[in-house]
Order: C-alpha cells, then structure tokens, then sequence
C-alpha cells in the first residue's frame, strides 16, 4: 500500500502538473491515502483552451508534502505518462479579439453600415444579436447578419431617411444578444462586452433638405409691374430643376392663390423666388405665404440627393408679411352726383361728384 505523510493540508498540496496550451497548471492531490491508486483532480476554468490534447510531467510534485509506504520508504514520484492526444479542454469563453467597422466616409439613404467582430474561437449564432449605434441623437441597431461558425460575425445597418450625424457615429461596446445566443461548441456564452473603435469619420446624410426661415419682401405697397421677392433658406446647398413656385394668398383672390415663381439660385441655400404684380390685384391686410411650395414639375434636391421636403409650416410660423401689401387695381367711377333738379341760367354752374374707388 501507499500512504500520505503529513497533515491533511499537507496530503492536499501534492500534484501533478500538466500542460494546457503552452500554460503549466497543477492537477492536485484529493484522495486514495493508504491504497495503491492517488486520485489527482484539475478543474477546467473559462480561460482554459487546449484543442490538441494536454500533457502531464513527471515526476509528481510533493509540494513539501511526502508520499510513502507503510514501512518509511518514500515513494518513486516518477512515472510513465500517458499521451493524452484527444483530450481537449473548452473553457475558454469566446471574446472578441478585433473590431472593424465599415470605411471612413459618409453614407447616403440605404448604405449599409457594417461592423466585423473577430473572437478569439469559432462560434456559433441563433436568433438576431445586434450592436447599438448612436446616429445623431438616435440609438439604431447593426443586426447579426452573417458569420456563424466562424470566428468572424458580420453586422450591418441600412441608413434610413432622416438621419443625420455630422461628427461620427458612436458604436456601443456591448453586444445586445436580443433574445439568440453565440456560443462556442462547448455551449460556453461569449464575453459580451468589448473596446469599440472611435469613428469619428463615420458620418450619415440621409436628411432631406428643408426650409428653415423665409426671408420676405420689403414691408410696402407693390403697384403694378413690382416684383415681390421672397427668399427660401434652406438648411443645406439644393438644386433646382424646372420652375417651383409658392403659393401666396391676396385679398383680391383668395381663396385662389397667385405664385411666386423660382428666379435664381441654384447651388446655394438661398433661393429666390420672384412675384410680379399684374393689373386687379389688391391686398390691404398683409399678404400670406402657404405653409407649403409646389415643385409645379420641377425638382429641389440636396447634395445628397435627396428631394427637398415641401413644408413650410415651421418657416412661415416665423413669417411677418402684415405690412407687405399689393395694389394693383386702377381707380374708376362708382357713381355721380348730379345737379339738383331746377332750372339754370346762362352764367349759372352745374356741379357732378364722381365717387372713385380709391380715395384721390
């Protein structure tokens, strides 16, 4: 028989040290005192990771300890070891090793901003993870899109109109596994958390242009053959094609609108829009500006290509037009004032009184 001297501390401390991946860890001692057969026991932790089969070395370490028999003689720690060529440890915990996003540049409505996760083992993926983003002010989602059974996942997200972030989007450092799992083939969950790239040049135009102010025509009266100027400043270059054209409501026609027609300035974010005052029309209470424009078979893009919205509504809100008025109806006679019914000598005046339109 082989018996254990020494405390119970003691007995515990021998062990076995084997190798795992490069790394030497220690198989202890935890029972088989007083028999022919010592047990030794190593338990795999989460960084564990050897898929080529572990090795032992002899001899067995007492570790201050001592390993006899039953008459003093101490035992021979060295033994034989046995390959143990298909004996494979998985407790590592896949980790993310390297993170690449899409290209520095700026992407328009429906590119596709993609994020490349590299772990450190092949996993495996069900359900849709994603990775949150910041756009602007607007947490958005790149979902899971390819990759499972590798260690590269692929994620992606297609830009949506009206997003906009002119100083890179932010890219979270957690993946979201929204209700699926990645998990290696030893069914160990991935390390969900990782350093996320700064992208400071990762930029999203997908905002159609709009109108922020109007600026008005001069606050007078407008007579026939004026021209009434009305500026549109938009929050971003635009190009015109055609004739657009804004509504304006005078009193002399509303409810029928007239037009301010497009005069100049494509290319830039002020456009002029032109109205020129024709003969019969009048409006003596301020004239109105409609809360939205028509492309009347044109087109106002932006730069990144996107039609112009045609609301106003926010720009004319803005809007003092009450002392911008037009008069172009020429004065005639409403009636006359005749003589009284007598008789007039020679020498004697006779007075009419037209009552014109217009005060003269």
């Amino acid at each position: 028989g082989v018996r254990l001297v020494g405390s119970e501390m003691c007995i515990r401390d021998r062990r076995i040290a084997i190798d795992i991946s490069g790394v030497t860890k220690y198989a202890n001692y935890i029972s088989g005192n007083n028999s022919t057969s010592l047990v030794f026991q190593y338990t795999v932790t989460n960084t564990d990771s050897d898929l080529d089969g572990i090795t032992s070395s002899s001899p067995i370490e007492l570790n201050s300890g001592t390993i006899q028999d039953s008459f003093g003689n101490n035992a021979d720690l060295n033994y034989i070891t046995v390959p143990m060529l298909t004996t494979f440890l998985d407790g590592a915990v896949p980790y993310v090793i390297s993170v690449t996003p899409s290209a520095s540049t700026t992407y328009f409505l429906s590119d596709l901003l993609q994020v490349n996760l590299e772990f450190s083992k092949d996993v495996d993926v069900t359900g849709i993870p994603r990775i949150p983003i910041n756009i602007g002010a607007d947490v958005r989602y790149l979902d899971y899109l390819s990759g499972t059974g590798t260690n590269n996942l692929l994620f992606q997200y297609a830009v949506s109109l009206g997003e906009s972030d002119t100083d890179g989007i932010g890219l979270g450092n957690t993946i979201d596994l929204n209700g699926g799992a990645i998990q290696d083939s030893g069914l160990n969950t991935i390390v969900e958390t990782f350093t996320a790239p700064l992208t400071p040049g990762l930029l999203v135009d997908a905002k159609e242009p709009e109108v922020l102010t109007i600026t008005p025509p001069t606050d007078k009266i407008y007579y026939e053959g004026e021209s009434l100027f009305f500026i549109l400043n938009f929050d971003r270059d635009v190009d015109i094609v055609g004739v657009p054209r804004i509504p304006i409501l005078l009193d002399s026609d509303n409810p029928t609108p007239v037009f301010a027609n497009y005069a100049s300035g494509t290319g830039s974010n002020a456009i002029v829009f032109q109205y020129t005052v024709p003969n019969g029309k009048s409006d003596f209470t301020g004239i109105e500006v409609a809360n939205y424009f028509e492309l009347n078979g044109g087109t106002i893009k932006g730069s990144n290509t996107l039609d112009s919205s045609l609301d106003l509504t926010t720009a004319v809100g803005l809007l003092d037009t009450t002392n911008v008025h037009v008069d172009s109806v020429l004065p005639f006679v409403t009636g006359l004032i005749v003589p009284v019914d007598k008789d007039y000598l020679t020498g004697c005046l006779l007075y009419t009184s037209p009552s014109p339109r217009d005060g003269l």
